[in-house]
């Protein structure tokens, strides 16, 4: 049997499917009249002609969520470990500022009962899952909106039950209070140039681990996850690097208080992101240390 060479006619039609990475190669040798799907493969080779790798059916993970406007960021609440006069002054500091959506940077939860690291008894997940899911409610009063990041702690159950539920069950094990969403990412973007992040590592030096990342990313990072406050430029000098310290409280925290470590002291703060009288957004990095709660509630006028 003579060889069978690309018809002239349909041959544009033929060399489209035949390059798919999902071409149906048998469907396409009988449609076309080749004997057999070989045949067909080796006239195509023979004019050059080559068959395109399959797209990988793993998704691609760039599209982390992305917030416009002003927000606060409240890092490593780990309910019920929480600092409830420091995470109440914020929470006034930014429904005084008019701001309406809030991050919780990774952390929000201790998961304590679910920790490869052991836990007292008495920390059960129903105390926990009742404390963070009380207090969630009372948040969402003074700032609407909330967006729950993924965070080390958050994890702990997640990897237990083999990756088989994310943040958004997470959520819904609180009861889904109302203007909270939440992701399996680690970070989110707002307002373009800011990222909100709970990292992967930690540092002893406050602001390294942000500062790193400035200049990875090539924009500002606010980080959590280090319990450590500080405000630095990136390397590069391009970029603002904020270490944004915790809202839990440190001396709540048993193998922080009843074991001597040569961590550095661990540090509260919180971050509000605020558009200024410029038009630019401007990172404020409060402290129960050194902020004047009074002086700063009168640096904005609410929005009514």
């Amino acid at each position: 049997m003579p060889k069978r060479l690309l018809p002239p006619k349909g041959s544009a039609e033929l060399v489209s499917a035949y390059r798919h990475p999902d071409a149906d190669i048998r469907g396409l040798a009988d449609r076309y009249g080749f004997t057999n799907p070989d045949a067909l493969r080796n006239a195509m080779c023979r004019m050059g002609i080559l068959r395109s790798v399959a797209y990988s059916p793993k998704p691609r993970y760039d599209d982390a969520p992305r917030l416009e406007g002003d927000v606060l960021g409240l890092f490593d609440l780990q309910f019920p470990f929480h600092d409830a006069d420091f995470v109440n002054r914020c929470l006034d500091l930014a429904h005084a500022w008019g701001i309406r959506q809030g991050i919780l940077g990774g952390d929000t939860l201790n998961q304590t009962a679910f920790s490869w690291f052991g836990h007292q008894p008495q920390d059960t997940w129903a105390e926990e899952a009742q404390t963070a899911s009380d207090a969630l409610l009372i948040m969402q009063q003074a700032v609407p909106g909330w967006l729950m990041l993924k965070g080390n702690h958050d994890a702990h159950l997640i990897k237990l039950l083999g990756e088989q539920i994310g943040m958004g069950d997470l959520l819904r094990l609180l009861g889904q209070p109302e203007g909270y969403t939440a992701t399996d990412y680690y970070y989110c973007l707002a307002n373009e140039v800011w990222r909100f992040s709970h990292p992967r590592n930690i540092s002893v030096i406050h602001g390294r681990v942000p500062a790193f990342l400035c200049d990875k990313y090539e924009m500002n990072i606010i980080a959590g996850h280090g319990h450590l406050v500080g405000m630095v430029p990136s390397k590069s000098g391009r970029w603002l690097a904020i270490d944004s310290g915790i809202c839990c409280d440190p001396i709540r925290l048993d193998y922080n208080a009843m074991r001597d470590n040569t961590r550095p002291v661990m540090n509260q703060g919180a971050v509000l992101l605020r558009r200024g009288h410029d038009g630019c957004y401007h990172p404020h990095l409060v402290s129960p240390l050194w902020t004047d709660w009074g002086a700063m509630k009168r640096m904005y006028r609410r929005e009514v």
